[in-house]
């Protein structure tokens, strides 16, 4: 009996260790991979790769590459995983911001957890300001303005700042005359004189003016609303949100000056639009608003109201309506 009590006891110590060392074995038993540096950096993208050493004496369920602007990044962050699962592995990660460091690993999964390899980072290009290739074209005071190719739209890339109409005739100063008659307009913010100042932010103008049909040069006319869309939507399908993303609209900084902003950054301006921020007169002849850059449409949304867009330092190209009295900032577009 003693013989046998024994064996059982220490068959059960060593079923324990068994277990014991099984258990420790589980926690061990993912799997190990190597990372490798970055290749194919872009602004927005880079081709990262990894390759797994050993699949932990199980079948790997996931593998690819996590990411993340911190350390040690994990599949809890962003990942993008290897479809052929053949344990070699290059991947193209989309979608990155510009100038931004990030941190990467490849990872691999199997039924005991997710193993990780060595960490690496790479930094996203920052944009090539003189690949922005600028024409020009002349109103008919032989003021000059920068035009620029988004998409197949040409704009200007400065305000209007005329004083006559492409037939030659003078636009009136505005007065709350206009108000009452409903007649085209002009003025400059705070009535200022200052001819500098009015060739970087151009004049103001209120919507009769716009509905001439001729205040921008011959060849040349303010856009639609649907025009002025069609530029947003351009922009967001072709990777010039902030965050390089395809959705929604984030397309703010690609359309902003690098100056004349509160939060001036290199990165803007991708487009070339060259957006700053010239403000407002409101239909009681108040100026407002000299940190936010408004631009009128030809597009009205009632009797009394017209469409405008405006950028205000947040992510997003605004928009809305406004009365037709109100004067705001012009940007002509091509035929």
């Amino acid at each position: 009996m003693k013989y046998t009590c024994i064996n059982k006891y220490t068959l059960c110590l060593v079923v324990l260790v068994l277990a014991i060392s099984c258990k420790k074995d589980n926690k061990v038993q993912v799997p190990t991979l190597e990372t490798d540096e970055a290749t194919n950096i872009t602004t927005n993208s880079a081709v990262c790769e990894g390759y797994i050493i050993s699949n932990g004496n199980d079948k790997v369920s996931e593998e690819g590459i996590c990411w993340s602007t911190k350390k040690d990044p994990t599949i809890a962050d962003f990942k993008t995983s290897n479809l052929t699962n053949k344990g070699l592995f290059d991947i193209t990660i989309t979608g990155l911001s510009v100038n931004t460091i990030y941190y990467f690993r490849a990872f691999a999964t199997n039924k005991f957890g997710t193993g990780y390899g060595s960490e690496k980072t790479f930094k996203t290009l920052t944009v090539d300001k003189k690949s922005i290739n600028y024409d020009s074209v002349n109103d008919i005071e032989g003021n000059i303005y920068r035009t620029i190719v988004i998409g197949e739209q040409t704009w200007f890339a400065d305000n209007l700042r005329t004083t006559k109409f492409n037939d030659g005739t003078t636009i009136p100063i505005w007065t709350q005359m206009n108000l009452i008659q409903q007649t085209a307009a002009k003025c400059t913010y705070n009535n200022t004189a200052n001819i500098d100042t009015i060739n970087q932010h151009g004049r103001l103008y209120n919507w009769y003016a716009i509905n001439t049909k001729n205040i921008c040069p011959n060849g040349w006319h303010v856009p639609s609303n649907a025009e002025w869309i069609k530029l947003r939507d351009y922009l967001i399908e072709n990777g010039f949100n902030y965050d390089s993303t395809t959705v929604d609209n984030k397309i703010a900084n690609s359309l902003e000056a690098t100056y004349g902003w509160p939060k001036n950054d290199q990165d803007n301006n991708r487009t070339g639009f060259t957006a700053i921020p010239s403000g407002l007169q409101d239909d009681s002849g108040y100026f407002d608003d000299f940190s936010t850059a408004y631009w009128w449409s030809s597009s009205i949304s009632n009797s009394d109201n017209a469409y405008f867009k405006r950028l205000n330092g947040s992510y997003n190209l605004g928009s809305g309506s406004l009365g037709k009295n109100y004067c705001l900032s012009v940007r002509c577009l091509k035929d």
